[in-house]
């Protein structure tokens, strides 16, 4: 039995908002980052399985920062405990020196904090071991869909705008969002770049991150809810404390979708604040 438990390699179906997952799947290029040989064989076996290519594994961060550099891939997949640099580093550098690549961190410990910091690191996904197919099309097929050649239309569903600082996670959410129906009539990355678009493009929904730059994600929600009260507003975070909730439906948010992204994730926000 392999270190992470029974590796389930097949039968998961796709989810049923990415109809054409087998040829997306196929022109997404992972690469997997693992010092465990067994561990990255179970999962490059569970990939090709379900039909992504595999463009290269490596078991040394080192090795990795060396090959990305050569041949980079679509998505990184990383081990949380490799060493020499540490899954987190590796991360970070790699998010540094190759913004179009995105990196999924895979790791047995789920607690808040360490999702957080590898979302701080720069990951976009965070799948718990053991690995099973489920989980890995979970964080995967929204990955291959985004950068699948063919771009997914609009819907015509309300209109949103998505704030958020980081490039990789608007792209992420938007596509979510057109998946579900919706129309995303705009990007921003910064909080007042959000306020300017609000102006001018007048969404019925906006999903802003929480720490925003410039201007705080809870600071510009009490000037668009002083101005726009109609506007739906739902705040990005990764963080689920009480306080934090708190703070944000206190100055006028309508709900809140929670990092790393996941379909259900932003079902769940858009439930909540009744625009689904």
């Amino acid at each position: 039995m392999p270190p992470n438990g029974p590796a389930e390699t097949a039968g998961a179906s796709p989810d049923p908002m990415y109809p054409n997952a087998s040829a997306s799947r196929k022109n997404l290029r992972v690469m997997i980052i693992d010092d465990t040989p067994l561990r990255a064989k179970v999962l490059q076996s569970i990939l090709k399985a379900q039909g992504f290519t595999v463009s290269g594994v490596e078991h040394s961060g080192a090795a990795a920062i060396r090959l990305i550099a050569a041949n980079p891939p679509a998505v990184a997949c990383i081990d949380m405990d490799i060493s020499a640099p540490d899954g987190l580093s590796l991360v970070s550098r790699i998010h540094a020196s190759h913004p179009d690549v995105y990196a999924v961190m895979f790791a047995t410990d789920i607690r808040r904090q360490k999702i957080i910091g590898a979302l701080e690191a720069g990951a976009v996904g965070y799948v718990e071991k053991p690995l099973t197919a489920g989980r890995i099309l979970d964080v995967l097929d929204p990955l291959a869909g985004l950068l699948s050649p063919q771009a997914l239309p609009d819907g015509d569903g309300p209109s949103v705008l998505v704030v958020d600082h980081n490039r990789q996670m608007r792209a992420l959410l938007t596509h979510m969002l057109r998946s579900l129906g919706y129309r995303v009539i705009g990007e921003a990355a910064s909080g007042m770049e959000g306020l300017i678009l609000l102006e001018r493009d007048r969404p019925d929904v906006i999903c802003m991150a929480i720490d925003t730059p410039d201007v705080r994600g809870l600071d510009a929600l009490l000037a668009i809810k002083a101005c726009h009260p109609e506007v739906t507003v739902i705040f990005v975070t990764a963080r689920a404390e009480r306080e934090t909730v708190s703070a944000a439906i206190q100055r006028g948010a309508n709900g809140y979708i929670l990092k790393p992204f996941s379909l259900d994730n932003v079902r769940n926000g858009l439930h909540q604040a009744r625009v689904l």
